[in-house]
């Protein structure tokens, strides 16, 4: 779903945070299909907060994700009618 809302999308900012999540997620499924797992190596503590382990890929589809609720929240063009 998102290669197809990536491909038709003319916004470049919107296909970059697209590729970012899809690119996370084929990282995270070369790494299921080459090794069985997925290794979890960045361990992150901020304000006596505990985040849970993850690695690039799963990084990469967390701030794609932000990025693009930032971008239908606050810079999608309005729509009038």
């Amino acid at each position: 779903g998102f290669a197809v809302w990536m491909v038709r999308t003319p916004i470049l900012p919107l296909r970059l945070l697209l590729a970012v999540i899809i690119g996370g997620a084929c990282g995270n499924l070369w790494y299921r299909m080459r090794f069985g797992a997925v290794a979890d190596f960045y361990d992150f503590h901020a304000f006596g907060y505990h985040y849970p382990a993850f690695n690039v890929a799963d990084s990469a589809i967390v701030m794609g994700m932000i990025g693009l609720l930032i971008y239908e929240f606050f810079y999608k063009p309005k729509v009038t009618s």
